[in-house]
């Protein structure tokens, strides 16, 4: 390794220098890490280790025992392929639900009896005790230097709150829990610390090293509408006015016409006439007052600022104005309860089926609302339109409760992307029942201000995403932005299956996953959720449209295109790999599409190779020099096509047969004076051909010894080849100069050369470093005598020596210098700004 010195003299002595002084933070907030998967007929594929990280397709044997035992069983079937030893003994079983489907267990990894963070696994069994979809979030190789904490809980959460950096209120605190942290190279013993705070906003998980205190992971797991139980002993029905589900959208009106303006909350003719006089159920009496409290939802002030929940004296005296805080409880809690009701009516009684809290002026009085998973509440703003007046809001964030409800500790992986996109549509749904046509692909309607294209209040999402499921995975993406996507297939089948039979299906699908999965994971949840509910019937349409975009992979097909070659009578033989999808791949399917000279006029089947992945075929050859094109294509057994290259024909692959005249094509950066310490020197350059590069030779010589030779460059890898100069280092002395030229040769039967250089050699210096002098004197027409100083002083000692301006030196390529030497003369200012 190099290193260079860099050395700053300064002329001028009068500068006064200060440093700052930074604070080194323990906290280290770690990325999470996006898994490579593989999509096979068996489902998701860890790449980098074969276990199965989400089966679809699953042994179909009938099992007996409780559902616990089934799936204990099942996992010992298979534990190989999930990782597991063969009694599973490290799964301890977290809890068994069950929905219209059968039963689904959810089991937690440990390790010496502590859980390890987001290490679940799910078994779904329906009702004929057979397994369909199992989840498994499990870590591997797990392996911890101490098991005894060294903190007490205390002393995490003091850390966690001190790396927080609170400013404000602790509004909720969960009590801190042990739990392993494991992450690709190494688990750590944390505490998990939860805490919700107004200042900086956020609920904040924490994992704190149980031994050490340091932070190693810090998020907000709060989740948001855009980027950036108490039960009662006496139920009553009363009465209010709502938004239904906004004024917009029930006027047929944009934002902006007459009186649809939010005008600082005020209360015009036409917002007034919008208001719809519903039903209250199950609010609560205590003594003479009804309070917006019922079995599925608490109006509560639990969030700042501090504003009083409505109360009224009558069961029928919630009907307010908008310009009134009671419009905003009254609205949330009727479309909390509503949407609650309808979930149960599909059939579903345990998905958020308690009362969940709600602060209708709460996110600090912003334009924003989130779901809190650590204390089961909701949030509303109220910057711009009060998010609490708008029905799309409300069933949005629900959306999150919905998940959370379902699958605790939702939201790893892709499953943030597919919760925002699930809150779009849950809100859609219920906008598009009651207008069909207005604002149908676009949310939210009244609080991003609709204006009949965009929102004028802010940007909104539309609801009509185009982009498909890419094969990389959504991880990356913002999840608001990736959402989008999950949102318009959903909203797709939606609008092909209707409401009561697509919700069922999504709200079912969600019971197969875990606290980590992928959209094409969900995807294939949905196509088990209509096999267990509905026997398979709306099978064509699911896979028709999750095909159209993606979500069930297509087999994979790969291959190494052919080269030019120069014989034009055997046939060109091609090799192809090509691997199942979420269906297994039609073997007899494979061909070859191929034409000469620009045309497509020819196929040559690919014959699956001894029962492997590889398929093998041929383009026959005439005897004719040519350019030949080429594409792959294959289809699974559910008729569904794919190529190679993707876009085929449109794009394809060519190769010319016929005697070859292209030379090699190189890139080369000549050696700079070597350090006489360094030796032996390494010369490497990149060399593509056509048809391949048959030599790379270097010719040399040393100029004082006489010495001269040849020795040969090899590939090191991909286009690069690469070596080291041969000469005697021993007999090698500072001041040598070495004098080098390359040729390059190609493999055609009359060879192609590329020489390097063109003309004359390359040539080196030994030298005792290699020295860059920077100069920076505006006042001096010439360099000062302190610049000719060090230039002739390095020369005369056998240093190699550069200067420039210092307006130049981005352009130089400091890493060939072992000493830099900054001289600014009388013109201190660059240099200070070093």
């Amino acid at each position: 390794m190099k290193h260079t010195l860099l050395l700053m003299f300064l002329i001028n002595s009068s500068l006064l220098f200060s440093q700052q002084n930074y604070k080194q933070s323990s906290q280290q907030i770690n990325a999470k890490v996006i898994p490579t998967s593989l999509y096979t007929t068996s489902g998701r594929v860890d790449a980098s280790t074969g276990i199965i990280r989400a089966q679809y397709h699953t042994d179909k044997s009938v099992l007996n025992g409780t559902p616990e035992e089934i799936a204990r069983t099942y996992i010992g079937m298979f534990h190989k392929t999930f990782g597991f030893s063969e009694s599973a003994g490290e799964l301890a079983l977290q809890n068994v639900q069950q929905s219209r489907a059968g039963y689904h267990v959810r089991f937690h990894q440990t390790v010496n009896n502590i859980p390890v963070y987001r290490g679940d696994v799910v078994v779904s069994i329906n009702s004929n005790n057979q397994v369909t979809f199992v989840v498994n979030n499990s870590k591997q190789k797990i392996k911890l230097k101490n098991r005894q904490p060294s903190l007490s809980e205390r002393d995490a959460e003091q850390l966690a709150h001190k790396a927080i950096d609170i400013q404000g209120k602790v509004l909720f605190q969960e009590s801190p829990s042990l739990y392993i942290l494991a992450h690709e190279q190494q688990s750590y013993l944390t505490y998990r610390v939860v805490t919700t705070t107004d200042n900086p906003r956020g609920v904040w998980e924490v994992f704190v090293d149980a031994l050490s205190g340091e932070i190693l992971q810090q998020e907000d797991i709060a989740v948001y509408e855009r980027k950036g139980k108490k039960t009662s002993s006496s139920a009553f029905q009363g009465s209010g006015y709502v938004f239904n589900p906004d004024p917009l959208t029930s006027g047929n009106a944009t934002y902006g016409s007459t009186g649809y303006v939010d005008g600082n909350d005020a209360a015009t003719t036409q917002l007034n006439n919008q208001r719809k006089l519903i039903q209250l159920l199950d609010i609560t009496k205590s003594g003479s007052v009804y309070s917006l409290e019922g079995p599925f939802v608490t109006v509560d002030d639990w969030d700042t600022p501090n504003i009083p929940v409505v109360t009224a004296t009558h069961p029928d005296s919630f009907r307010f104005t908008r310009n009134q805080t009671g419009f905003e409880d009254v609205t949330v809690y009727y479309h909390l309860d509503s949407s609650q009701r309808y979930i149960q009516s599909l059939g579903y009684s345990n998905i958020q089926n308690l009362s969940i809290h709600v602060d209708p002026h709460g996110f600090n009085g912003e334009d924003n609302a989130f779901y809190n998973p650590s204390n089961n509440s909701l949030s509303f703003g109220q910057g711009g339109v009060d998010d609490a007046e708008d029905a799309d809001v409300i069933l949005h964030e629900y959306g999150h409760a919905i998940h959370y409800g379902t699958v605790a500790g939702w939201g790893d992986g892709e499953e943030g992307a597919i919760g925002e996109g699930f809150g779009d549509y849950w809100a859609a749904t219920y906008s598009r029942m009651n207008n069909p046509v207005f604002s149908r692909n676009f949310f939210p309607t009244w609080d991003a201000g609709y204006n009949g294209s965009s929102g004028q209040i802010w940007s909104g999402r539309p609801l009509n995403d185009t982009r498909i499921y890419p094969n990389s995975g959504v991880a990356a993406l913002e999840v608001h932005n990736a959402g989008q996507i999950w949102s318009a297939i959903l909203l797709i089948l939606w609008d092909e299956l209707g409401k009561d039979i697509m919700d069922q299906l999504v709200l079912q699908s969600h019971f197969y996953m875990g606290t980590s999965g992928t959209m094409r994971d969900n995807a294939a949840a949905i196509l088990q959720a209509d096999n267990d509910l509905f026997a398979g019937e709306h099978l064509p349409t699911l896979i028709a449209k999750f095909s159209e975009r993606n979500f069930l992979a297509r087999p994979t097909i790969s291959h190494q295109p052919l080269r030019d070659v120069e014989q034009t009578s055997a046939p060109f033989n091609v090799s192809v790999n090509i691997t199942d999808g979420f269906y297994p791949l039609d073997t007899a399917s494979g061909i070859i599409v191929w034409g000469k000279n620009g045309a497509f006029t020819d196929t040559t089947s690919l014959h699956q190779f001894n029962f492997s992945s590889e398929y093998r075929g041929a383009i026959p050859a005439d005897g004719t020099p040519a350019q030949y094109q080429y594409y792959l294509v294959a289809n699974d057994t559910a008729g569904r096509v794919v190529t190679l290259p993707e876009n085929a024909p449109a794009s394809y692959f060519s190769f010319y047969a016929g005697p070859d005249t292209v030379k090699p094509s190189v890139h080369f950066t000549p050696l700079y004076d070597q350090y006489v310490y360094s030796l032996p020197s390494t010369i490497r350059m990149t060399a593509t051909d056509n048809i391949g590069i048959d030599s790379v030779i270097v010719q040399f010589s040393n100029q004082r010894s006489a010495t001269n030779g040849t020795f040969p460059l090899t590939l090191a890898q991909d286009s690069t080849f690469e070596n080291t100069f041969p000469f005697d280092t021993l007999n090698t002395q500072v001041g040598d100069s070495i004098y080098y030229s390359i040729t390059i040769k190609d493999a055609a039967t009359l060879s192609n050369e590329i020489h390097l250089p063109p003309d004359g050699y390359y040539k080196f210096r030994i030298s005792s470093g290699n020295v860059l002098l920077v100069v920076d004197d505006t006042s001096h027409v010439a360099p000062v005598s302190s610049f000719s100083l060090f230039h002739s002083t390095l020369l005369s000692t056998t240093f190699s020596v550069d200067s420039v301006l210092w307006k130049r030196l981005p352009n130089r390529t400091l890493e060939n210098y072992h000493l830099i030497i900054l001289s600014s003369g009388l013109n201190i200012l660059p240099l200070a700004q070093t």
